[in-house]
């Protein structure tokens, strides 16, 4: 019995994504390529020369800086935020969130004991705007996955890291399955990887569910 509900559900499933496909083709048909779905350019080719490919968002935690000041734009329950903590040994490290209540309680209480640890409740585009530019190490940014909101949080975040410092950009894709949410993640950064050449990408950090991260250096 239990096996035949899955299968009920799984065509249930397979038919409302097939017709949320044929929406979304005929939407573009209408409205032009890329309307719709945030499609990212082609990167330019000698931004990837030195890129290292990871297997898991951990091993690119464990490679950036030791001991910095740093910042997570986007903490949720703050799993995350522990897992910096202790991988990256940071000097300061700013927690931002929109909602900090989503935080679990053991982990808000054990970051809020942590001296180097600044919870800070704002959008995440004006979070760090009191900071001097040039000022971080690296920046973690898992925030609104929208074209616009990405776009803005780079405007607003790319000149607060300091020449060397990574921007670390989580769920770098057009499309998230678990969700059927339209993302601009990945538009955004190839965009912004593009116009200025002062960024070269550092890492990929894969995800089983296509949720990768990305990493970009500033060299210049």
């Amino acid at each position: 019995m239990a096996g035949s509900r899955q299968s009920d559900r799984r065509r249930e499933v397979d038919a409302a994504r097939l017709e949320l496909g044929r929406l979304i083709q005929a939407y573009e048909r209408d409205f032009g390529t890329s309307s719709y779905l945030n499609r990212a350019p082609v990167p330019r080719a000698d931004a990837l020369t030195d890129a290292v490919l990871l297997p898991e968002r951990l091993a690119l935690l464990d490679r950036l800086p030791k001991g910095g000041r740093c910042a997570e734009i986007g903490v949720d329950r703050g799993d995350f935020s522990r897992e910096i903590l202790s991988r990256a040994r940071p000097s300061e490290l700013f927690l931002v969130d929109l909602d900090l209540r989503r935080l679990s309680p053991e982990n808000e209480a054990r970051l809020r004991a942590r001296p180097e640890a600044r919870l800070i409740e704002a959008p995440s585009a004006t979070a760090l705007s009191d900071q001097p530019d040039g000022s971080f190490d690296w920046i973690y940014l898992d925030a609104d996955h929208g074209y616009a909101s990405v776009e803005a949080d780079i405007a607003a975040l790319s000149p607060k890291i300091s020449r060397g410092g990574y921007f670390v950009f989580n769920d770098f894709t057009l499309w998230s399955a678990a969700n059927c949410g339209n993302y601009g993640v990945s538009k955004a950064v190839v965009e912004f990887l593009n116009a200025d050449r002062r960024w070269r990408v550092s890492h990929f950090a894969l995800q089983g569910g296509g949720y990768h991260d990305i990493a970009l250096q500033r060299v210049g």
